[in-house]
Formats: C-alpha cells, sequence, structure tokens
C-alpha cells in the first residue's frame, strides 16, 4: 500500500505548540504493538522508520503488510497511533499541529510536564483522494 504524509506549514488551529517542528523533523514510524511506554524510543523496540519528515515537506512511502498501527515520533514524544487498516492504497495523511487546552488546565504540574515531554501535539489526519 503506498501512501503520501504531508506536514502542513502552519497550524490550521492557530497557535504552534510544536515549536521544535521548525527546526527538528518528526520521523514517522510503523508498529505492529498498538502503544509504547511514556519515553521510550521505539528504534530500541523494533519500530519501522519510514519517514523523515520537517514542515512543509510531503514524503510519500510503501507500508508492509505485516504492520498494523503508524505514528509520528519526535524525540520520546509520539503521536497518537492510526490504525493502518483504516487507510486503503493511494490515501494522503495530514500532519496539523494543534494546541491541546487540557494540558494547561487545572491539572497537576507533574501531568502537565510529563504531558509536555510525552505527547506530540500533532494530529495525523486521513484525507480521501477519492
Amino acid at each position: 500500500m503506498r501512501i503520501t504524509i504531508q506536514y502542513q506549514k502552519q497550524s490550521k488551529f492557530g497557535l504552534m505548540p510544536n515549536l521544535l517542528g521548525l527546526l527538528s523533523p518528526i520521523k514517522i514510524y510503523l508498529t505492529e504493538k498498538e502503544s509504547l511506554p511514556p519515553l521510550a524510543f521505539p528504534y530500541l523496540h523494533g519500530d519501522h522508520e519510514v519517514a523523515e519528515i520537517k514542515r512543509g515537506q510531503i514524503c510519500e512511502f510503501v507500508v508492509p503488510e505485516k504492520f498494523k498501527y503508524l505514528y509520528g515520533c519526535q524525540g520520546s514524544q509520539k503521536a497518537k497511533y492510526l490504525l493502518i487498516s483504516d487507510l486503503s492504497d493511494g490515501d494522503h495523511i495530514e500532519m496539523v499541529d494543534y494546541y491541546d487546552r487540557n494540558s494547561f488546565g487545572l491539572r497537576p504540574a507533574v501531568w502537565r510536564i510529563h504531558d509536555g515531554l510525552t505527547i506530540l501535539k500533532v494530529k495525523l489526519i486521513i484525507t480521501r483522494i477519492n
């Protein structure tokens, strides 16, 4: 299955919380597992890197049959997993920065720091080309 992924130049939601995305690329990984432990590095768990993308770039890659999930990773921060079975050949995925106001609410500071270190503020959105 061939997939195209594009990292938007600007956030559709106004604020760009992933300022690190301007400097370092986001790596796209394929995995057979449903999730990784917090602060875990994908290459240590056998996940397969298929692309490296910076803001404003487009990448195309082929997804082998054995993988079940796709996600973005920047350092130890990971985006939410995308189920590969939801995709079809030729689909386009947009990566969009987002602002999560729950991280800044009345939550304990330790949880906010943990979320800031482990959750990549990028959404993977499937766009059908049909």
